[in-house]
């Protein structure tokens, strides 16, 4: 695939390289197979495109990243969408301000979410194949912002969230749409990030709030909770040829790109929508998601006692 970054400005979405988008788009559409898909990256909390020690183009969203930093895992590389044998498609590394505290960033994504549905409606007119969208932290909250502003013949295929930065509410909110009624999304959670959803939770208001951290209760065929610290969980992927391994953190707001063979089943949930159909990894409602703290007050164990937090600051 070939990977494009652009970036979110005042002035709409601009490609990295400079330029305009539409040009940019139409010369990274023109040699693309008819029907290959194409995949959105967002990153989350605390990166800025604008500012270079923070730019996400140089961190998680760049094929080799420059940025010296242990959370700097390549996105693009991890998934197999760059190099000679990644698979026919095109990437797209979105880069958007979401620096400074979380109410300005919280509000950012919203806005940001309204461009992201400008350039998928661009997509859509100029390509048939599917869309898809891998978001991190409040990446989450910019991928569904952009679900009310979409039409039904503009929808998103599938949304593959991580440790996802947004309150039941809004999610419900962005999901009575004609998109949200059509889009798929995987909710990829586990209990290392309960301190963060707490904060922001706490954050957000004094009116009782639940983060997509706690799941989604009676969202449809269309929605699937992936606990991703739940045994049952893992079993099941073991079954279907994903090998992950629990996580051996009690808090830490990346382990789920971080955990290796997490980018595995992303791949194929990202570039074979319709070759991994959500109703192959549900377990039973009772065994989704744990109860919030159930990971940072469990017992010590031995592989915990070196540290047991793992970039809470």
């Amino acid at each position: 695939m070939a990977l494009l970054a652009l970036n979110v400005t005042d002035d709409g979405i601009i490609p990295r390289a400079g330029g305009a988008l539409i040009p940019a788009l139409q010369v990274s559409l023109t040699d693309l197979p008819k029907g290959a898909p194409i995949v959105i990256l967002i990153h989350g909390f605390r990166f800025s495109p604008s500012v270079p020690s923070d730019d996400p183009h140089e961190h998680i969203l760049s094929a080799t990243p420059t940025i010296d930093c242990w959370k700097a895992l390549s996105w693009p590389t991890a998934l197999g969408l760059t190099g000679p044998n990644a698979a026919p498609g095109l990437a797209i590394s979105l880069g958007w301000p979401s620096l400074g505290s979380i109410w300005r960033a919280y509000g950012a994504a919203e806005r940001t979410g309204r461009a992201l549905a400008g350039l998928i409606g661009v997509l859509r007119r100029s390509h048939s194949g599917p869309i898809t969208v891998l978001t991190h932290s409040l990446g989450a909250r910019v991928a569904l912002q952009a679900l009310p502003v979409l039409s039904a013949d503009t929808a998103i295929d599938r949304i593959v969230m991580l440790a996802a930065a947004e309150v039941q509410s809004a999610c419900r909110h962005a999901l009575d749409s004609p998109a949200g009624r059509k889009v798929e999304v995987v909710n990829v959670t586990s209990r290392e990030n309960d301190l963060f959803d707490f904060l922001l939770e706490r954050a957000l208001g004094t009116m009782p709030l639940k983060t997509l951290g706690n799941g989604l209760p009676k969202a449809g065929p269309r929605w699937l909770d992936l606990p991703l610290d739940n045994s049952i969980t893992l079993s099941r992927l073991a079954s279907l040829g994903y090998s992950v391994p629990p996580p051996d953190r009690r808090v830490c707001h990346w382990s789920l790109y971080l955990r290796p063979g997490t980018f595995d089943l992303y791949r194929d949930m990202l570039i074979r929508p319709t070759e991994t159909p959500l109703s192959r990894m549900r377990i039973e409602a009772s065994h989704r998601i744990a109860p919030r703290w159930s990971r940072l007050f469990a017992l010590p164990r031995p592989a915990a006692a070196a540290g047991l937090v793992e970039g809470a600051t």
